[in-house]
C-alpha cells in the first residue's frame, strides 16, 4: 500500500489563497519581492495581508502605495528582534499563510572566503536564517492548531486543501554560490530549515521553498545582468500554492539554469563508477 507521503506526491494538496490571512515579511521597497507578494495575494483574493516593514522611514512610502486597501496592515518589525516577533504573532492569531521574504546581504566581496568579514556574515545569518526560524516558531500555534490539517477551502473545488501554508524565500545560492560566501551560507541554512519545516509540519501545512536567481530588486540594483521582475516570482509562488507543487520552486530562468548545472555537476563529479561497477564517492 502507498504511504500518505507517496499519495501526496502523486496527488499534491494545494492551499486556497482566496479568503486567507497572510503575513509577509520584508515589504520595504517598491521593487522588492515583498511588495510583489502583497500585490499577488490581493489579486488572488486574500482577505487580509499583514506586511512587515523594518524601519519607520519606509512606512510612509508603503502607506502611499496601499492607501486604498483597508485589508493591508503594515507592521514595523525587525526580524532579528525576537521579543518583537513574539508580540506581533500574539496580535495576528488569524494568520494562515506566512511568507518569509525578509533578507539581507552585507558581505559581498567577490566571493573570496579568505577575506569574509565574520561580523557581516553573522548579521546575514541573523536575518536570513534565524529570522525565518523566529517567525515560524512564533506562529507555531497558527501552523499546527488544525492537526487534521486538510480541510475544504473557500473555493468551489471538492479537492482537499491544506489549512495553512508556509513559504520561505531562499536563493539559488543555497545550492551554488561563487560571489558571496556569507550570504550564500545563510541561504543554504534556510534551505535546510525549510526542508525540516516540511517534515515537521507535514500534517498541517503546505511548505514551499523558493530559490530565486537574478531578480530585479533593490538588492541587485548594482549588478548588470538580465533580471526577472519580482512580480514573476510572486506569480510563480501563487501558482505553486494553488497547485500544491513544486515544493522546491526555481521561479526564473537564471535559477532554472543554475540548478540544472548544479545537478549535472553533482552527477558527473561527485559520483563515479568504480572498477567493481559499484557507485562510489569520488
Amino acid at each position: 500500500m502507498e504511504t500518505s507521503e507517496q499519495q501526496k506526491k502523486k496527488n499534491p494538496i494545494a492551499f486556497d489563497i482566496k479568503g486567507c490571512v497572510a503575513f509577509v515579511t520584508g515589504t520595504n521597497h517598491r521593487k522588492g519581492m515583498g511588495r510583489a507578494f502583497v500585490d499577488a495575494l490581493l489579486k488572488e483574493g486574500a482577505s487580509k495581508v499583514y506586511a512587515t516593514i523594518r524601519t519607520e522611514s519606509d512606512l510612509e512610502d508603503f502607506l502611499d502605495s496601499y492607501s486604498l486597501f483597508n485589508n493591508v496592515i503594515p507592521i514595523e518589525l525587525d526580524v532579528t528582534d525576537h521579543q518583537a516577533i513574539i508580540e506581533v504573532a500574539s496580535q495576528c492569531q488569524d494568520v494562515n499563510l506566512i511568507i518569509n521574504n525578509a533578507g539581507a546581504s552585507f558581505s559581498t566581496n567577490g566571493g573570496n572566503s579568505l577575506e569574509l568579514d565574520p561580523e557581516l556574515a553573522q548579521k546575514e545569518m541573523d536575518v536570513n536564517y534565524f529570522g525565518p526560524m523566529r517567525i515560524v516558531q512564533a506562529f507555531k500555534t497558527n501552523l499546527t492548531k488544525n492537526r487534521t490539517a486538510i480541510t475544504l477551502g473557500a473555493s468551489s473545488s471538492s479537492s482537499p486543501l491544506y489549512a495553512t501554508a508556509l513559504v520561505n524565500v531562499c536563493s539559488i545560492v543555497s545550492f551554488r554560490n561563487r560571489w558571496a560566501p556569507g550570504y550564500g551560507a545563510s541561504k543554504a541554512a534556510v534551505h535546510y530549515l525549510t526542508d525540516a519545516h516540511r517534515r515537521d509540519l507535514k500534517d498541517t501545512t503546505l511548505v514551499i521553498g523558493v530559490y530565486p536567481g537574478a531578480i530585479d530588486t533593490e538588492m541587485n540594483a548594482a549588478y548588470e545582468f538580465p533580471k526577472t521582475p519580482a512580480s514573476v516570482v510572486a506569480n510563480e509562488v501563487v501558482r505553486a500554492l494553488k497547485m500544491g507543487r513544486p515544493t522546491h520552486l526555481f521561479p526564473d530562468p537564471y535559477a532554472k539554469q543554475r540548478i540544472n548545472e548544479y545537478v549535472e555537476d553533482v552527477t558527473k563529479n561527485l559520483l563515479q563508477e568504480g572498477d567493481s561497477g559499484d557507485v562510489v564517492l569520488d
